[in-house]
């Protein structure tokens, strides 16, 4: 019954694909390609990773789908509907960009939906269902896992646009956290197509957060990992552009290892000079310097 009703979801989540890439380009998607088009996403691109459009209407996929003998309660189990507390239920995406989320193999689970104009939040990703569990999808991995294998290491970055722009200018082994912090679950995911992994950080207090964050789990994991933090302001998606990929793939092969960039960065936080600011140092590194599985690391 599991597998029955998996397969159905699949074939909703199918059909979803195909509804919001019809809405884009019809008509009433026009607002949505023009946006597309201010954030510089060509026609290939947009194809490349079905991009689509959910209409501003509360019910939309739901009558489209239903015509096609989908059950509401089977849109709702796949994150495409929301039930209200009226009965019924709700289309979840509306009056947004749609970016398709896929597993490995790349089957369609999820979407990512970014609101076009003003309104809140800005980003709302698809909730957990027996297809999609977040802690162990990253955007775009059915279309970068060969070249991650080709170049022997795969990069992370966090949004969707970051991850586009990299792959529409050719560079293909990038994927994406879609906004959400790396789990255990996305590192052993990508332990199975290389050991090496660089992560890119926005350069803000937040991205510097992230990447402690980060460095734990993939000492934890046995994973070597390099850190680039960008320039302040500055986001792959917006860097690629300004700088060109050249520029990017300096950075990539200029990365120092995730270890000795936190290293560093204590170092630079505390005043090491005094003994207060030497404790401080050891007291945040011991704990990650423990962890390390290799006597020579």
């Amino acid at each position: 019954e599991k597998t029955q009703e998996k397969e159905r979801l699949r074939e909703a989540m199918e059909a979803a694909v195909d509804y919001y890439r019809k809405n884009l380009r019809g008509g009433q998607g026009r607002r949505a390609m023009d946006y597309l088009r201010d954030r510089k996403i060509d026609e290939k691109t947009i194809d490349s990773f079905s991009l689509g459009y959910a209409l501003p209407a509360w019910d939309g996929l739901l009558r489209s789908l239903g015509r096609e003998r989908f059950k509401e309660g089977e849109l709702v189990k796949a994150g495409l509907a929301v039930p209200r507390s009226g009965g019924g239920a709700i289309d979840r995406f509306r009056g947004r960009v749609l970016f398709p989320i896929t597993d490995a193999q790349g089957n369609p689970v999820a979407f990512g939906g970014r609101i076009i104009g003003e309104g809140e939040p800005k980003y709302l990703n698809s909730s957990e269902t027996p297809l999609y569990h977040k802690s162990k999808v990253l955007y775009a991995f059915s279309e970068a896992r060969e070249h991650v294998r080709k170049e022997g290491f795969g990069v992370v970055v966090e949004g969707y646009f970051d991850c586009l722009t990299a792959h529409q200018y050719g560079i293909g082994n990038v994927v994406a956290t879609s906004g959400t912090a790396l789990t255990e679950g996305h590192l052993r995911l990508m332990q199975r197509y290389a050991d090496r992994w660089t992560v890119v950080f926005d350069g803000d207090a937040a991205g510097i957060r992230a990447a402690k964050r980060s460095l734990e789990l993939f000492v934890a994991q046995g994973l070597f990992a390099r850190a680039v933090l960008l320039p302040e302001g500055e986001d792959p998606d917006s860097f690629i552009r300004e700088k060109g990929p050249d520029a990017f793939r300096r950075l990539l092969d200029e990365a120092e290892s995730l270890m000795d960039f936190f290293v560093r960065r204590t170092i630079e936080e505390h005043p090491v000079r005094t003994v207060e600011g030497k404790v401080a140092a050891v007291r945040e590194l011991v704990p990650l310097l423990a962890k390390l599985r290799g006597k020579v690391e």
